[in-house]
């Protein structure tokens, strides 16, 4: 009876798996969730604006600013900034081949986010101590990105809603398998052979 029940169980949450997490083509994406297309095309824009931010961080160069306290500081920064959009890049190319990991989309904003904040600093060193148009050019950059950088944070929130969605989904179903399992009478005891 307990394999039954257990097999029966695995059976209905199997059925709920699959209907929540399989689609045919012709079925439109869950509501909220752009479609993969769209969020390919979204993420390859934003891998553009990081290229470009990437451009105009190639004139910034603290090796030749005066003084050494700002230059080692401002030095080290500049690699990060690199290191971290460079993370980003790879990040949100793999969430383009993989647009259902969550994981992905959250670890591109979040190091798109280092790289803004770290940005604030960087740009005050560029106007101090490189030149005013250097840092704007930066700025612009950055801010050329926004709405890229906007429409993958949209798609994190409205993934992990869509995934949250589809685990309560789960959890009723197998809650009605119990349910159903629960209901149903005990098998008939098996007759014991007499023993001579």
């Amino acid at each position: 009876m307990a394999n039954f029940r257990r097999s029966f169980l695995f059976v209905c949450l199997a059925a709920a798996a699959y209907s929540s997490f399989s689609s045919s083509p012709a079925q439109p994406p869950p509501r909220g969730v752009p479609s993969e297309w769209e969020i390919r095309e979204d993420l390859r824009l934003l891998v553009r604006h990081i290229d470009e931010l990437g451009g105009a961080l190639l004139e910034v160069h603290p090796e030749l600013w005066v003084g050494d306290g700002p230059k080692e500081a401002y030095q080290q920064q500049l690699q990060s900034i690199r290191d971290e959009a460079g993370y980003a890049r790879r990040a949100a190319e793999a969430l383009a081949a993989r647009p259902e990991r969550l994981t992905l989309a959250l670890e591109t904003h979040l190091r798109l986010n280092a790289v803004g904040e770290m940005l604030i600093s960087l740009c005050e060193g560029v106007r101090r101590y490189q030149s005013e148009p250097a840092a704007m050019r930066i700025q612009n950059q950055w801010s050329a990105g926004a709405r890229a950088r906007d429409k993958l944070r949209e798609y994190m929130v409205s993934l992990a809603e869509e995934m949250e969605s589809q685990s309560r989904v789960m959890a009723e179903e197998a809650q009605r398998c119990r349910e159903q399992l629960s209901r149903q009478p005990a098998p008939p005891a098996a007759n014991k052979k007499e023993s001579q």
